[in-house]
Parts: structure tokens; sequence; C-alpha cells
């Protein structure tokens, strides 16, 4: 499963920035990495203000971080907003938006799942220590 947190993407040997985006279904945002040499060294030290500077929405930049719970209130902000002021010109994107964060949060909480299932199941299999 992808992890949506940058510093676990970064971190896989020899990860490829656009396959990354492309598995968080990001990949809109491959050329703007691509053309401010955002590379995997590069990727962890970037803010939320570094992504959204190169165009990522601010709650896409959020949840590249790993920060959904902030993300989601981001985005149910603009819903909220909209519903006051019955603007409804981002109502689509902000409910794309508000199942993308969600979606990240599930499979960012099954990667973590699945990582330590892997990790138990290691354990059980090392041999006993002879004392």
């Amino acid at each position: 499963m992808a992890s949506t947190d940058v510093r676990e993407g970064a971190g896989e040997a020899g990860v490829d920035i656009a396959v990354w985006l492309q598995r968080l279904g990001l990949e809109q945002y491959q050329q703007a990495f691509r053309g401010n040499d955002i590379d995997r060294e590069v990727l962890p030290e970037l803010t939320a203000e570094d992504l959204i500077s190169i165009g990522v929405t601010s709650a896409e930049a959020l949840t590249l971080q790993g920060d959904h719970s902030t993300a989601l209130a981001t985005v149910r902000e603009g819903l909220e907003t909209q519903e006051q002021t019955g603007e409804r010109k981002w109502e689509a994107e902000l409910h794309r938006l508000e199942g993308k964060v969600v979606l990240g949060r599930i499979i960012a909480d099954l990667s973590a799942g699945i990582e330590g299932l892997i990790s138990a199941a290691n354990l059980t299999n090392r041999p006993e220590p002879s004392w």
C-alpha cells in the first residue's frame, strides 16, 4: 500500500517521485515537482507552505505530509464557508478533496496496520534464544 506520509515515501529505496504521486492519486503535480527539482532528497524537507507555493492545494499538501486530520478540517471548513455564503463554485472540488483526504487516511492506516502485522509475524518466526 502507498504511504501518504512524505517522510515515509521519501525513505523508500529508489523511490520515484512520479510513481509515488501517482499511487496517491496526485499525478497532476508531477510536472510541478519536476519543474521545482523536487526529488527524494528534497521531499522530506518540504513544508505545507512549500507545497502550496508550487500549486498543491492546502488540503492535498497536508495529506502529503500525513496530516489527514488538519487536511479534513480544512476541506470541511471550505464546505461550511460555501454553505454559509451560498457560493457553490468550488463545491464539487471540495467534495473531491474530502474523499481524497479520507481515502488517504484509510490507506495510511491500512499501511501501518499491515506493517504491524508483518513485524509481528517476523518476530514469531525468530528462533528462541538459547540461554
